[in-house]
C-alpha cells in the first residue's frame, strides 16, 4: 500500500516541508474567515462521529483506525481535508495499547481500493479510554513507522472524558494543534445513539473489576487474620512465660525462708549455750 510509510526512526517530518506539487487544488471547505495562513486540518462532522461511535463501543480498551481524505491547497497554502475513517478491524486491543496487525492493513487496503480509490490515508486515530489525550511511546512508534509523511496526523479521543486532540508533525515531533470542523450533517445526527453503545460489555468489565476487588479484599482479610493469630499467640506465650517465672520466684522464696529460720535458730541456741557456760 503506497500510503503505508517506513522512512525510519531518524526521519524528521514537518508539515512546513509539504510540497505544493503533491497537493490537490480545492477551495477551502469552510468560510474564508476561518482560513489561516498556516497548515490547517479540517475534519467532517460525519467522520468525527464515526470515530467517536467506534470509541464508545468499548470504553475498556483502546481501538484504532485510519483517517481518509485529501491533501489540498488554495491560494493561502496547504490544508488537510479529513473526509472519512476506516476502523482498524483485526487490530490487537489492550487497556492501554493498540496494534495494527497484518490483517488490519489488508482490511484497510481493501477498503481504500473499494470505497476511497481517489483518496489517501492522511493519518490515524485511536482512543485513550479514561487517561486523557497524548501520544505514548508506543503511539509514537506507530506514528513514526506508518504515518511519517509530513502531512499525516494523529487523532486521539478519550471516550470517557470526551476530550480529543489532533497532532501534527513539526521538526520530527508530534505537536498538538487545533482542528476545524465541517458540519456536513444535521445536529441531531451528531448525537451518539444509545443503541450503538455496548452496555453489556461495560457491565461485564465492571463485574470483572468488582470480582477482582473482592478477591483482593478477601486476600487482605486472610493475611490480616493470620497476623492477628500470630500476635495473639505471641502475647499468650509471653503471658505464660511471665506466669511461670512468677511461680518459680515464689517457690524459691518459700524454700529460702525455712533455711533462714533454721540458721537464725541455730545462732540463738549457740548464744544460749555460751551464756550457760559462762554462768558456771
Amino acid at each position: 500500500m503506497s500510503d503505508i510509510n517506513s522512512q525510519g526512526k531518524n526521519c524528521q517530518p514537518d508539515f512546513h516541508s509539504i510540497s505544493m506539487e503533491e497537493c490537490l487544488s480545492l477551495p477551502f471547505p469552510l468560510s474564508q474567515d476561518k482560513r489561516e495562513g498556516d497548515f490547517q486540518v479540517v475534519i467532517k462532522q460525519s467522520a468525527l462521529n464515526n470515530i467517536k461511535k467506534h470509541g464508545m463501543q468499548n470504553k475498556s480498551i483502546e481501538v484504532c483506525g485510519v483517517l481518509v481524505g485529501r491533501l489540498c491547497k488554495d491560494d493561502m497554502g496547504a490544508f488537510l481535508y479529513i473526509e472519512s475513517s476506516i476502523p482498524g478491524e483485526y487490530a490487537t486491543h489492550k487497556a492501554t495499547q493498540v496494534t495494527f496487525t497484518a490483517e488490519t492493513w489488508t482490511y484497510i487496503s481493501n477498503q481504500m481500493e473499494k470505497e476511497y480509490p481517489d483518496k489517501k490515508i492522511v493519518g490515524w486515530y485511536h482512543t485513550h479510554p479514561g487517561f486523557g489525550v497524548f501520544l505514548s511511546e508506543m503511539d509514537m512508534f506507530i506514528h513514526r513507522h506508518f504515518f511519517n509523511l509530513p502531512w499525516q496526523v494523529a487523532f486521539v479521543y478519550d471516550p470517557c472524558s470526551q476530550e480529543q486532540g489532533m497532532f501534527l508533525w513539526i521538526q520530527g515531533k508530534a505537536i498538538a494543534s487545533t482542528i476545524q470542523l465541517e458540519e456536513d450533517m444535521p445536529e441531531e445526527k451528531i448525537r451518539i445513539s444509545l443503541e450503538n453503545l455496548d452496555f453489556k460489555s461495560d457491565s461485564r468489565q465492571l463485574d470483572k473489576r468488582i470480582l477482582k476487588l473482592e478477591k483482593r479484599t478477601r486476600k487482605m482479610l486472610y493475611i490480616f487474620g493470620i497476623l492477628m493469630m500470630l500476635v495473639v499467640g505471641w502475647l499468650s506465650a509471653m503471658t505464660y512465660q511471665m506466669l511461670e517465672m512468677q511461680k518459680k520466684i515464689m517457690i524459691e522464696t518459700k524454700q529460702e525462708k525455712p533455711l533462714q529460720d533454721i540458721k537464725e535458730q541455730s545462732t540463738e541456741e549457740k548464744k544460749q549455750t555460751i551464756v550457760k557456760e559462762q554462768g558456771k
